[in-house]
C-alpha cells in the first residue's frame, strides 16, 4: 500500500530474493521521498528516474550479497543530505552542542616602575605620584600576555584608567583588535582620597587605541570609599552594571591586584582567601555556566605566557593580606550583600 502512494502509474511486482520490488512501466515517475534501497531494483530495460541520478537495474541480476554491497557503493555516490529516506516525513534533529559559555578574564598591570625605582625616589619626581607606569619588565610582561590573545577571544576591553594598566591593556587591545574602554570602577584601591587622573582624551594622545566614548564607565566610585568594604561594595556594583551594559559578550577586565580579586570573589562567591593572590600580569579566567548562571574558575592568577616574574609578589601576601581583608570586615560588623565571608 504506501509504495501504491508513492509509484504512479507502474506495476509493483515482489521480488522473492530479496523482498524488494520490480518495478514494470518505462513511465516510472517516483515521489523524491522514496526510500533510496527501493530504487536500486529497477530492470535493465526501464531507465531510473532522473533524481535517482546512477540508479539503473545493474543490481537486477546480481545475487543478494552483491546487490546489497551495490547498494552502499551508490549510496555513496549520492548526495544523500538531499535525499530523504522513505519514512515519514520528522523534524531534524535538534543542535544538542553544549551553549557556549560566557567568560570574564581579569587580567593585573605588570610590575610598576615605582616597585623598581623606590617609592620614596619616586615620589621626588613623579608628576602624579599615584601613577607611576610600568618598568621594563612590566612593558615586557605587557607584551607577552598580550600575545596569549587572539582576535575573537573577547568582545570588549575594560580598563582601569591608570597608567600602567593602560599599558598593560595596550597589547591585548591590539592582539584582539578592538578599543580599549576605560571604565572608573576598576580603579585601585583608594585609600581615603582620590588623586587627580589624566583623562581618557589626554590618554588617547599617546594610546590612540583607547575607545572614543571617553569616560563612560558603568560605574563611578566613592571617592572617599573606606577599605576594605566600600572596596568590595564598590567591585560588586562594577561586575554588575558592566555584565548588564554587555550582556552575553566575553570581557576582558584589566585592572589591579585587590580589585581582580575583589571581582573574582564576588563573582565566584567565595571567601578572599579563596582566591589565589595576584601576581603581576597573572591571568584568571571566569566561566558562567549557561544553565544555572554560576560563575565557576577555570584557572587563577596563571603566569605560564610569562618569561620572567620579577620581585614583585603576587598580592595580597597569604601570610597577612588576607588577614587584613577578614578582619576588617568583621570590626565593620557588616553582613556584605554577596555570598563572601559567611
Amino acid at each position: 500500500d504506501r509504495y501504491q502512494r508513492r509509484v504512479r502509474g507502474t506495476n509493483i511486482e515482489p521480488m522473492p530474493a530479496c523482498g524488494k520490488f520490480v518495478l514494470r512501466s518505462s513511465s516510472t515517475r517516483l515521489d523524491a521521498n522514496m526510500d533510496l534501497c527501493d530504487c536500486l531494483y529497477y530492470r535493465k530495460e526501464h531507465s531510473a528516474p532522473a533524481s535517482c541520478g546512477a540508479l539503473h537495474a545493474q543490481c537486477h541480476d546480481m545475487d543478494h550479497g552483491d546487490r546489497q554491497a551495490r547498494i552502499q557503493e551508490l549510496r555513496a555516490q549520492l548526495n544523500h543530505d538531499t535525499w530523504s529516506p522513505y519514512k515519514p516525513e520528522t523534524e531534524p534533529e535538534p543542535d544538542r552542542s553544549p551553549p557556549a559559555r560566557r567568560s570574564i578574564i581579569l587580567v593585573r598591570h605588570g610590575d610598576r616602575f615605582d616597585f623598581q625605582m623606590g617609592k620614596e625616589e619616586w615620589g621626588k619626581i613623579a608628576v602624579r605620584e599615584d601613577d607611576p607606569p610600568l618598568s621594563d619588565l612590566g612593558r615586557q610582561q605587557a607584551g607577552e600576555t598580550g600575545r596569549v590573545f587572539r582576535p575573537g577571544d573577547v568582545d570588549v576591553v575594560l580598563c582601569s584608567p591608570f597608567l600602567r594598566c593602560i599599558q598593560t591593556a595596550d597589547p591585548i587591545a591590539g592582539s584582539t583588535q578592538l578599543p580599549i574602554c576605560i571604565e572608573h570602577g576598576l580603579w585601585e584601591v583608594i585609600w581615603g582620597k582620590r588623586g587627580e587622573m589624566a583623562s581618557a582624551e589626554e590618554r588617547r594622545a599617546y594610546f590612540p587605541r583607547i575607545s572614543a566614548g571617553g569616560d563612560e564607565s558603568c560605574h563611578e566610585p566613592d571617592p572617599m570609599e573606606e577599605w576594605p568594604l566600600g572596596l568590595m561594595h564598590r567591585c560588586m556594583h562594577t561586575v554588575d552594571k558592566i555584565l548588564d551594559r554587555y550582556a552575553d559578550k566575553n570581557i576582558c577586565l584589566v585592572s589591579h591586584a585587590a580589585t581582580v580579586v575583589g571581582i573574582a570573589s564576588v563573582l565566584l562567591g567565595k571567601r578572599v582567601g579563596e582566591i589565589e593572590p595576584c601576581a603581576p600580569c597573572g591571568i584568571y579566567r571566569l566561566e558562567q555556566d549557561p544553565e544555572t548562571g554560576r560563575w565557576y574558575s577555570v584557572f587563577q592568577s596563571s603566569t605560564e605566557h610569562l618569561s620572567e616574574l620579577g620581585e614583585t609578589k603576587p598580592w595580597p601576601l597569604k601570610s597577612g593580606g588576607y588577614d587584613v581583608w577578614g578582619q576588617h570586615m568583621l570590626d565593620a560588623g557588616e553582613n556584605p550583600p554577596w555570598p563572601l565571608w559567611e
